[in-house]
């Protein structure tokens, strides 16, 4: 499971490139000095010694154990999922993350990492006591089979106690695990109508979905295509033209739209009221 602990700086570089080596382009670049600074302060602006982020786990990783020199280590899933709510455009456009490395996480671990839901139900119940309650459970997982791994790793020379006390733990840590795991089941990750719109990062479906959300955005915002066929349906709702043709042929420069998209906003709209 080492591909889900780095160093900060390298598990920032490898989420946003997949590599710790690629060059970082302007989007990377400015997340990445932005949560460089992540963590480092205290709330009245004092300087800490260790970075702390919410909901992102941290180990020690002893570089010199007689010397007591370690290097903290961070949970890159725990990483990625506070940099999703540090960067909340990407609810709308694809984050700039390379998914390829993403989807080797979600591989390392056996099953989905990331859900995307644009659904407002679903985002308040991740954040509910239930929706902590299941990541709390999925890294109690997660850390059961860590510590599975390092015992079956463990070398005892054949010594007949070592080896019980070993199987002991072993067994202790099945039963823990099936335990968990079978909470984990209770759970319904997506709720309601999120069920509907929850999707795995990096599929095809969230990839659509993206785009759909993306293209939303563009239109929504002020000045966009869609504040523009208002305008245009609202001049042709002052009754000032003869025909809705001559509306939209008037009017459509003005509006910085082109005459095929002022005329097709003017589609089954209703005739002027009589003064």
């Amino acid at each position: 499971m080492a591909k889900l602990w780095a160093s900060y700086g390298n598990a920032l570089q490898l989420i946003l490139t997949g590599s710790t080596t690629k060059t970082l382009t302007p989007a990377h670049q400015e997340i990445f000095i932005n949560m460089l600074a992540e963590g480092m302060h205290d709330d009245s602006g004092e300087a800490k010694n260790e970075r702390r982020l919410p909901g992102v786990w941290t180990e020690k990783h002893y570089t010199d154990e007689a010397r007591q020199e370690y290097e903290t280590m961070y949970y890159i899933p725990g990483l990625f999922r506070y940099m999703q709510g540090k960067y909340t455009e990407w609810s709308f456009f694809p984050p700039p993350v390379d998914l390829d490395y993403l989807n080797s996480l979600r591989d390392e671990l056996g099953e989905p990492l990331f859900m995307f839901s644009n659904a407002p139900s679903h985002k308040a119940w991740e954040e509910s006591s239930e929706g902590q309650k299941r990541w709390e459970l999925f890294w109690r997982k997660f850390q059961i089979q860590k510590n599975i791994e390092e015992i079956d790793r463990t070398y005892h020379g054949g010594d007949p106690l070592k080896l019980e006390a070993q199987k002991r733990m072993r067994s202790e840590l099945d039963n823990e695990l099936s335990e968990v795991s079978n909470k984990l089941m209770e759970f319904s990750f997506s709720q309601n109508s999120s069920q509907e719109t929850a999707m795995e990062i990096g599929t095809p479906e969230w990839r659509r979905q993206n785009a759909i959300n993306a293209a939303n955005a563009k239109h929504n915002k002020p000045g966009g295509s869609r504040d523009k066929q208002q305008e245009i349906r609202d001049l042709w709702a002052t009754g000032k033209y003869s025909s809705r043709d001559r509306c939209a042929e008037e009017e459509y420069d003005a509006l910085g739209m082109s005459f095929s998209a002022a005329r097709k906003a003017l589609r089954n709209t209703p005739n002027p009221k009589s003064p």
